[in-house]
């Protein structure tokens, strides 16, 4: 048989069975990501509030609604043993843009109009013990020896970078100070033991779009400076993060959109593509509203992301343009090869 009439050899279809392996794959992660998803939703979304009340002066969880374990205080003796007032320290706030934490204060004091007068100081700190001088940022609250009810709101900053929305996380080392106001005007510091036996302080969160990991106690000697002007009785490590879910189901839209704009961009012919590249283009970034579900002035990551994916179908639009249009003008260059029948690839 002469070469002229040796029938051609069919190429292996590679493209396809590497776009069956992409896609196939895809399918694989989706599939196992989504448990997660749904999980994290059914808990911390459709389920009850994490409610549980740490204790802030000390370890331990006081009250957790949850199952699990649960390191509870000792049962309350007679009632001259129990603490005179009970505070409640309430995360109800956490502003991503100014990056500043609002805490509630409420209780009650049982031993009013007799109870002596508090002095509480809240201070957001860092690990700059051994380099600043100044205190850091801080927050008292004045308690009368008459008060019975206790109602406050105090703003501390914290750390993070919002930029990095949903993986963006916030941590506020939670400094705590008392003393005790004598009626000459003079204040005596409060220890951690005198603190537990005639306050009980209590910890939780109450924010709808973070979630609060339990407290971590830090050794005070650590954040303490030479200049302070007082001890801290208690400091505890706060960390923010956003829910599961939230991460699970960016990273899960902004694959499949990318996967989804690819498809359309090499697989439509170049006319349609003229014509509906808005379309994909307004698709593609429709996603960021399902997923950023906050008005942050910054740029995330959510939005580099979406913005790489129209970028790069942009410069594939252009890419396919050039060539099509290299084909209609009949020009040859010299790493272009014109297809037999004059089709596009």
């Amino acid at each position: 048989m002469s070469e002229s009439t040796r029938p051609e050899t069919v190429r292996p279809p590679h493209r396809h069975r590497l776009a069956l392996a992409a896609t196939a794959l895809l399918v694989v992660v989706v599939l196992c990501a989504l448990p997660f998803a749904i999980q994290s939703v059914v808990v911390e979304l459709l389920g009850e509030p994490d409610n549980t009340l740490y204790n802030l002066a000390g370890p331990g969880v006081v009250q957790s609604p949850r199952a699990g374990p649960v390191v509870r205080q000792p049962q309350l003796g007679a009632p001259s043993e129990r603490p005179s007032s009970y505070l409640n320290v309430v995360v109800a706030g956490l502003d991503e843009s100014t990056r500043v934490a609002t805490l509630r204060l409420s209780g009650h004091r049982t031993c009013a109009p007799n109870c002596p007068a508090y002095t509480l100081v809240f201070v957001s700190l860092d690990q700059d013990a051994t380099q600043r001088a100044a205190m850091p940022p801080a927050a008292s609250v004045a308690i009368r020896s008459d008060a019975v009810l206790i109602n406050e709101t105090v703003q501390l900053p914290t750390r993070g970078q919002p930029s990095l929305y949903p993986f963006d996380t916030y941590q506020l080392w939670l400094g705590l100070a008392a003393q005790v106001d004598r009626g000459d005007g003079t204040a005596v510091p409060v220890h951690v033991g005198d603190l537990n036996t005639g306050v009980q302080v209590t910890l939780q969160s109450q924010l709808s779009r973070l979630v609060m990991s339990p407290p971590v106690t830090i050794d005070p000697s650590q954040v303490h400076s030479e200049t302070d002007p007082f001890d801290f009785v208690s400091v505890k490590g706060l960390i923010f993060t956003r829910p599961a879910y939230t991460k699970v189901l960016a990273v899960l839209l902004v694959l499949l959109i990318t996967v989804s704009g690819c498809f359309a961009m090499f697989m439509r012919p170049i006319h349609d593509l003229f014509l509906g590249v808005g379309g994909i283009i307004l698709g593609v970034w429709g996603v960021r509203a399902v997923i950023v579900q906050t008005t942050l002035p910054y740029v995330t990551a959510v939005d580099l992301a979406l913005s790489a994916v129209i970028l790069f179908l942009l410069l594939a639009l252009v890419v396919r343009a050039s060539l099509h249009f290299h084909r209609r003008s009949e020009l040859r260059l010299p790493w272009t090869r014109r297809p037999p029948d004059g089709s596009e690839p």
